[in-house]
Order: structure tokens, then C-alpha cells, then sequence
């Protein structure tokens, strides 16, 4: 259906209607010009016809598309992602503490700098915030045992997850697991409080590497899974790489 020009000027001055709803009740402000006065109570009433439109089909319609996503999706979801596990650890001396994540990420390369999310209920945070510092330990293929210390799940808390753990600091002082894959010393410079958790921003000023060319410890669906390069290259070689194969045999 054409729409008249009459209509469609009442339209077009319904739109500024809204917006001078929300900033001011003068119809002599500057967001309108003079010829537009005229019609300003025919644009009102335009306004309130448009309104009524709104039927309890379409808002119930706008409600089921704004309702948040449930939890237990979410976290099913997000179990398809594969993480890199890591333990993060704070802390001086024996007043330290650590856990085990997967939320741990590379942020930007020029300054060296790193991001984690961490629980505002955790041990260790209030150690991070108390010394403005946090150690971050990618752990290696075959460190299941490591990662499962330092969660919940052990039964252990606080200093006594270090027991029979070698470890030592650089220079925040926060402890640094010596057998890991990679060790991040941090500084945090930046925090952010989002309801259940904080996410930390942290300048990285010391990375100690392992000798080892091993491969990596992830996370995915709910269990742990060895990242192992060799391995990989292994059953390449049995499976699809018959060159590879005949190298190997030689």
C-alpha cells in the first residue's frame, strides 16, 4: 500500500516525537525546525497510535528474545572450547596459594602483558590483590596430577597445595612452578570486578621456559587432554604420511 505524502510527513515527525520525549518537553527545542511546529499535536497523537501497536503477541514475542541464556547451556557450550591449563599462584613465603584454570590468555605482545579470569571466592585472589602480583604456569602434557592439586577437587588449600612441589620466585615474588611448560612473573596493573569474578590484567616481567619440547596439558568437554607433538606426529604416520612412514622405517 503507497503511503500519502501527508502520512508519511506525520510518520517522519514521529521520530523526532521520541526523541524530543526523551530529551526535553519544549516543541520549541533546536532539534526541530519552525515549519515542523504545526504538526507537532498531529505527531503526538501519530506517536500514541503507534503505541497501541505494540500487541501481547509482539511483546511477549520481545521477552522470549531478551531472556538470558541459561547457565547449564552456557557452560555447555563453552566445555567445546579446548583451553590450555594453567595454575596461577600467589602469594609470599608461606603465605601463598594457587588454582588451576583455563581462562588464562596472552593480551598484548608490546608491553608483554596477560589476562585471566579468576573466582572473587578463590584463595588466591585476595593474595593477588594484596601484593599486586601473580604467577602464571602453563602446565605440560603428563602434569594431570599437578592440575588436579591445585583445584577443589584435591581436598587442599593454600600453602599445603605446595608440598612436595618445587618452586621458587623471580621478581614479584609470587611462586613459580619449576617443572611447568612456561612461567609467567606478573605484575597486575589492572582488575576488573564482574559479579562472581575478577578479570586481571597483568604486565609480565619475568618468563622462565622449560628445556623440554613437550607438548601441552588442555582441558576440553570436561576432561583433560594431553597435547603431545611427537605423539601427534606418530599417528600421522601411521595413519596418512606413507613418505613419513618410509623415513621412520629406515
Amino acid at each position: 500500500m503507497e503511503m500519502s505524502k501527508s502520512s508519511l510527513s506525520i510518520e517522519m515527525h514521529c521520530y523526532f516525537c521520541v526523541a524530543l520525549d526523551r530529551a526535553t518537553s519544549d516543541p520549541n527545542t533546536s532539534l526541530f525546525s519552525s515549519e515542523m511546529l504545526p504538526t507537532w499535536h498531529q505527531c503526538q497523537h501519530q506517536y500514541q497510535w503507534r503505541q497501541d501497536m505494540a500487541t501481547p503477541a509482539r511483546v511477549q514475542d520481545t521477552i522470549e528474545r531478551q531472556r538470558p541464556v541459561d547457565p547449564a547451556s552456557f557452560k555447555s557450550a563453552m566445555r567445546q572450547l579446548v583451553g590450555g591449563v594453567t595454575v596461577i599462584t600467589a602469594g609470599r613465603g608461606q603465605d601463598i596459594s594457587g588454582m588451576t584454570v583455563t581462562s588464562f590468555a596472552s593480551f598484548t605482545a608490546d608491553p608483554p602483558s596477560v589476562v585471566v579470569s579468576v573466582n572473587r571466592e578463590s584463595s588466591s585472589w585476595p593474595l593477588i590483590e594484596r601484593y599486586r602480583a601473580f604467577g602464571a604456569n602453563v602446565l605440560a602434557s603428563g602434569q594431570l596430577d599437578m592440575a588436579k592439586r591445585f583445584t577443589s577437587q584435591s581436598g587442599l588449600a593454600g600453602a599445603t597445595r605446595f608440598q612436595a612441589i618445587e618452586w621458587r620466585s623471580k621478581a614479584t615474588g609470587a611462586p613459580l612452578l619449576v617443572n611447568s611448560l612456561v612461567s609467567l612473573d606478573c605484575e597486575l596493573c589492572r582488575f576488573i570486578e564482574f559479579h562472581s569474578h575478577m578479570l586481571l590484567v597483568g604486565n609480565v616481567v619475568a618468563v622462565d621456559m622449560s628445556s623440554k619440547c613437550g607438548g601441552s596439558l588442555a582441558y576440553w568437554n570436561g576432561q583433560y587432554v594431553n597435547v603431545d607433538s611427537n605423539e601427534e606426529l606418530r599417528l600421522m604416520t601411521e595413519v596418512s604420511i606413507p613418505t613419513a612412514r618410509a623415513l621412520r622405517e629406515i
